[in-house]
């Protein structure tokens, strides 16, 4: 997602049209809040239930479900 976001605003800067940066801006924020939405679903599916699983030596949040997967596949493409 960063990627995304910097290539945007990349093309944001060197757009020479005000019509087409506003609409790339649009498309930045778009991008910003998807990504920030993803961060807080994961961290509302993983630290609501039991955290023990963080001392684990590989630490992986358990109460994943498919909801979070389908959420994060949908946001790469």
């Amino acid at each position: 997602m960063a990627a995304r976001l910097a290539l945007t605003l990349t093309i944001v800067r060197v757009t020479p049209w005000n019509a087409q940066r506003r609409v790339m801006i649009a498309i930045a924020i778009a991008i910003f809040i998807q990504w920030v939405i993803s961060v807080v679903q994961m961290y509302w599916v993983c630290e609501k239930g039991k955290t023990g699983w963080k001392f684990a030596l590989f630490a992986t949040c358990p109460s994943m479900n498919n909801y979070v997967y389908i959420s994060q596949i949908l946001s790469e493409y």
